[in-house]
């Protein structure tokens, strides 16, 4: 977990409701080792609901932090959910809005160990984003109905323990370490509320622009940043005086949000001008524009390369961004209409949900291709990584689902094996793939690798060259295998070589003397 994310404590999501939580797992008694995977469903339990409810509105949700990413993405149906983890039971809280039916609001609690839904919280209606305060074990809870509330959800007794008016449709949540306060983004408002997480009452109300959607917070500066769609701006905040310091023009339709670390950008996603402004949070102005693909949604930073991570929801793609030039270096294809995206520090893989494929691309950062496709349910949009168990949760929007995915599996490995001919018997040779050097003294060089783009270059041998001495494998669920020729090059005379040549020069020496002589006598 990167130093932002240890600093906020707070996973949040949202999706359209469900009724049922798929359990992963994996090398688990059904599943066949030959074929590639990283999960099989093992289990499913019932979250109560209503399936027959119709929606009857458009909708709005968010997807709130995760791993530093925000996103907001218009969509209909039947309600939403949302997902948080609290660090100080270990368990997972998930809403369940099914439209206008009060009864149905509830926060479900799922023991992370388990996997299993231990309780049912009612809370107000159209609860849609929840954010976790570590100093007290609250959970708030969001609801954009007609009470326009924050409800606080003790973690310690699973029961609601008070209810905070805020401004119009609360959309997201954001909680600031550094003073204690909880950030609320009111979308109708146009107002960030700001509550106090030691007394749970609203001490400040401040303007922000057009329609709120998301919400981080910068660990290196102490602001709150808030992306405003309509008005195309990220308004600054500053916590210790929970006023707005600025307002940053970015791209159109800003959605997602994430901030580096390293360097101290801040990354936001523009989906109606498909391209990523770069904020320098030192100065909170747009330092560059990077065009990314189709719809940019999604929005990560991988601490393991620096690499930032883009889903492009309009071109089936996801962007790499490298954070040191701030400049695009990959475009790795994925499944239909990527959207949520999630980062793994355990096994350095990037999560992407294919909301219009119904799967989960696994992307390997090292080597930025995808190795795995995971099915899940219908419409996968959020997506989370839990730290407490290692698992990544997946919110299935269609089939009202969400999929519990274990990353502890063993994903297959494939052999890529360079073959030379050539070479003298027991002769030193040098293969690099991706980064990775391993050289023999016999005919074969092998690499163990996921599915996946590679590349490779062949070492210089003295007096030889290698054909190819450089190309592209592609690993696509078989074991391949890749020939290299070296051939004889600038070869030195050798000593019959040698004396060959003197006899053929003292015979050719000869001929010219005695045809020199012979011309000489004639013209005489």
């Amino acid at each position: 977990m990167n130093k932002n994310a240890s600093a906020i404590l707070i996973v949040s999501l949202l999706l359209i409701s469900g009724f049922t939580i798929s359990i992963y797992a994996t090398n688990s008694i059904g599943i066949i080792l030959a074929q590639p995977f990283v999960g099989k469903i093992i289990t499913s339990q019932q979250i109560p609901g209503n399936p027959n409810t119709p929606g009857v509105r458009d909708l709005k949700y968010t997807l709130g932090y995760v791993k530093n990413t925000f996103l907001r993405r218009g969509v209909s149906g039947l309600g939403l959910l949302g997902i948080s983890y609290a660090l100080a039971n270990g368990h997972i809280y998930v809403i369940k809005h099914l439209s206008d039916t009060l009864d149905s609001n509830t926060v479900s609690e799922a023991n992370t160990t388990t996997n299993i839904v231990i309780n049912n919280i009612q809370v107000g209606p159209f609860p849609v984003s929840m954010a976790y305060d570590p100093l007290n074990g609250y959970i708030y809870v969001a609801s954009e109905g007609l009470l326009n509330t924050i409800v606080v959800i003790s973690t310690t007794t699973s029961k609601v323990i008070k209810c905070i008016t805020v401004g119009y449709e609360p959309d997201a949540v954001a909680y600031d370490p550094l003073n204690g306060y909880i950030y609320v983004a009111n979308e109708l408002s146009d107002d960030v509320s700001v509550i106090n997480g030691t007394t749970n009452t609203v001490i400040n109300c401040i303007q922000v622009g057009t329609y709120p959607d998301a919400i981080t917070y910068n660990s290196v500066n102490g602001y709150i940043y808030v992306a405003n769609s309509e008005s195309d701006d990220i308004s600054v905040i500053n916590g210790k005086t929970n006023t707005v310091i600025g307002c940053i023009t970015v791209g159109k339709d800003p959605l997602g949000i994430a901030f580096d670390p390293t360097n101290g950008y801040i990354y936001v996603t523009n989906a109606g001008s498909n391209t990523v402004s770069v904020i320098n949070s030192k100065t909170n102005k747009v330092i560059e524009s990077i065009v990314v693909g189709e719809e940019p949604a999604g929005i990560i930073y991988d601490p393991s390369n620096g690499y930032i991570y883009v889903s492009n929801s309009g071109s089936n793609t996801v962007s790499v961004i490298n954070s040191k030039t701030n400049s695009v270096i990959e475009n790795i294809t994925v499944g239909k209409d990527p959207l949520g995206i999630a980062f793994d520090p355990t096994n350095g893989y990037i999560y992407v949900t294919n909301a219009g494929s119904n799967t989960v691309s696994v992307i390997n950062s090292k080597t930025n291709s995808v190795i795995e496709n995971i099915s899940v349910g219908s419409f996968p949009d959020a997506i989370l990584y839990d730290p407490s168990n290692g698992y990544i949760y997946v919110a299935n929007s269609g089939s009202g689902t969400i999929s519990v995915i274990s990353t502890s599996s063993v994903v297959k490995l494939y052999t890529i094996t360079f073959i030379e001919s050539g070479l003298p018997s027991g002769t030193t040779w040098t293969v690099a793939l991706n980064g990775t050097i391993e050289t023999s003294t016999t005919d074969t060089i092998s690499f163990n690798e996921p599915n996946g783009t590679y590349y490779f270059s062949i070492e210089n041998v003295s007096g030889y060259a290698a054909i190819p001495s450089f190309g592209k494998i592609i690993v696509s669920g078989k074991n391949v295998t890749q020939e290299i020729t070296f051939t004889v090059v600038n070869q030195k005379p050798t000593s019959t070589n040698t004396e060959l040549y003197a006899i053929v020069g003292i015979i050719i020496a000869v001929i010219v003397v005695g045809i020199t002589v012979f011309l000489f006598r004639s013209k005489r």
